[in-house]
């Protein structure tokens, strides 16, 4: 268990808790404790397995909370709707939003396996993406209803005032306006 105890140790480094664990770890192997009685290896290997479980489930959780809410948003989005079941999956195989990664954390083992397949920082990255996973499937989903659709980006400016305000919706009134575009989303 002392090598898996060091595989723990690389990954619990950044938790809570972690650090104590690690330099638990370093202790017992610079003063060749290892063989002690009682072992005090499968009681670190126990907290570090916690800390990881928990860890692991709660960005999970927030992984799966956050593609839940954006799936909720775009089922309610009217081109969606009216997309064939077969051209959805399509749509999101295209964009890897087809199936939430596994986080299996019942056994030390497991745990290890999901940390080998997807890294505790791996799973903020792959939450951080999301939106915008979603929003080009929603773009992609109105190009496929609306052949003429264009994205419109309008351009940044630094409002300070009511009449800042009023001169930047003037200006993109305009700009819009002249647009030759047919249909015209705005995002």
């Amino acid at each position: 268990r002392w090598e898996t105890l060091w595989r723990l140790a690389e990954n619990v480094t950044a938790l809570d808790g972690g650090t104590e664990i690690c330099e638990q770890a370093a202790a017992i192997e610079s003063g060749r404790t290892l063989l002690n009685n009682p072992d005090p290896v499968p009681d670190l290997c126990d907290k570090a397995t916690v800390l990881l479980r928990n860890a692991l489930t709660a960005a999970h959780k927030a992984f799966t909370d956050e593609r839940d809410a954006q799936l909720s948003s775009l089922e309610a989005n009217k081109d969606w709707q009216a997309t064939a079941p077969e051209m959805q999956q399509k749509f999101m195989q295209n964009h890897t939003l087809g199936r939430v990664p596994v986080c299996h954390v019942g056994t030390e083992s497991d745990v290890l396996e999901t940390l080998a397949s997807t890294p505790l920082s791996t799973w903020k990255d792959l939450r951080d993406a999301l939106p915008a996973r979603f929003k080009q499937v929603a773009m992609d989903v109105a190009r496929l209803h609306e052949p003429k659709y264009v994205v419109y980006h309008p351009p940044s400016a630094t409002l300070k005032s009511e009449a800042d305000v009023d001169a930047y919706v003037v200006k993109l009134k305009a700009e819009i306006s002249n647009s030759k575009s047919v249909n015209l989303q705005l995002l």
